[in-house]
């Protein structure tokens, strides 16, 4: 393609559409839900597109890649904040911080519109975040996004995006210059799912319960018995049924790499050094440095990359329960931070089955879910993990 990469390295970050000084680039989607540019006959071919374009390894050398300065975790102080994160409630916390008292800011964050597309907004008051909060695990729209943080910035507002680790990088790349009036946030990403596979899913279940679906969250926290789970899909429905499962055909499906954009397995920013200020994510290994931190009622595990990312962690004293930890102990539990995730190689076999069945049975039948008998001892054993807990 013209930004100088092969289709396959394309992560739809909407970077090349953004700079195109004469909007000859729009987008289309292929036979796997996944968007790639196209550009048009009034293409000047300047070549700004390849110079913007973070998947493009010519650029690399523009960028700054940070190790991480100090590592956390961290829990925010505030109850409602936490139920409704997905984590411990870092990004709600950091948006808080970084704002302070101020009334000229804008917060850039990922949420579903009408439709339940992904996609990138912004708010200009902090109490309007909540749709930005949980996790959504597809492809992700930021439009144009970009124009929109670089005009915020010039006009001397205070910005914080938040986005993956490719969108932040397109972001530095599109802006040129670092601003001091800007905070990037990325998040730890497992990869890029196809928005089509999750519309089919969505679908199947709209079909089932007879009713449009309103409500969608990924990540919902509830307690059975002694037991959290912070792995709960929860659906809510016009008609008012809603259902809820832990871990769903299609969350099974996204963490096996079944639906997996092609450059996802390539990314360049899957590891320790980072192109944003702070990176936000689950501190899944926190419970074996911490057994009194449990990352199922949600720990944030927050990365500080630049002195900008630290001075704005160090005000979130005052709203999360924060403590310092070494920066291996965060690399070695998350695996974003160490190299991509692996495309499953049966991905093919799930979509040329996609063809012709429903997306539920294609999931099971291209990854199924552990045998009754096995899930039932691994029950068993946590439950008893959690008397045992419980009555220590």
């Amino acid at each position: 393609m013209k930004t100088g990469i092969e289709k396959s390295n394309c992560s739809g970050c909407d970077v090349c559409s953004n700079v195109c000084p004469v909007d000859a680039i729009s987008y289309e989607t292929d036979e796997f839900g996944f968007k790639y540019p196209v550009f048009a006959e009034n293409c000047i071919d300047c070549g700004l597109c390849a110079r913007t374009c973070p998947n493009n390894m010519d650029n690399l050398s523009r960028l700054a890649l940070n190790a991480p300065i100090s590592a956390y975790s961290a829990v925010s102080k505030d109850s409602d904040c936490l139920k409704n994160s997905a984590s411990g409630g870092a990004f709600s916390e950091i948006v808080d911080a970084f704002c302070g008292l101020e009334q000229d800011y804008a917060v850039f964050g990922v949420k579903f519109d009408e439709s339940f597309n992904a996609v990138t907004d912004f708010v200009c008051d902090k109490s309007q975040i909540a749709p930005f909060r949980k996790s959504k695990y597809i492809q992700s729209s930021p439009n144009s996004s970009y124009r929109k943080v670089e005009k915020f910035l010039k006009d001397g507002k205070k910005v914080l995006f938040t986005g993956t680790p490719c969108q932040v990088a397109a972001l530095k790349l599109f802006l040129k210059k670092d601003y001091d009036n800007l905070l990037a946030v990325d998040i730890l990403c497992a990869g890029f799912a196809s928005p089509m596979v999750f519309k089919k899913y969505v679908e199947h279940f709209e079909k089932k319960m007879g009713a449009k679906l309103v409500s969608y969250s990924f990540r919902e926290k509830r307690k059975s018995l002694w037991r959290y789970s912070a792995l709960v899909t929860r659906m809510e429905f016009a008609n008012g049924k809603s259902v809820e499962n832990f871990i769903d055909s299609y969350y099974r499906g996204f963490i096996k790499g079944l639906y997996f954009c092609d450059a996802c397995p390539e990314c360049r920013y899957a590891g320790p050094k980072r192109t944003s200020d702070i990176t936000i994510g689950d501190f899944w290994s926190i419970g074996k440095i911490d057994a009194s931190l449990n990352p199922m009622k949600g720990v944030s595990l927050i990365l500080a990359n630049t002195e900008k990312g630290v001075e704005t962690v160090k005000k979130l004293s005052r709203s999360m329960d924060i403590t310092e930890r070494s920066t291996q102990s965060a690399i070695v539990g998350n695996a974003p931070l160490n190299s991509p995730l692996p495309k499953n190689p049966r991905s093919a076999d799930f979509f040329k089955l996609l063809k012709d069945h429903d997306v539920v049975y294609c999931i099971n039948r291209v990854a199924p879910p552990p045998p009754f008998r096995k899930r039932a001892v691994r029950k068993l054993s946590r439950v008893l993990k959690s008397i045992f807990k419980f009555g220590r």
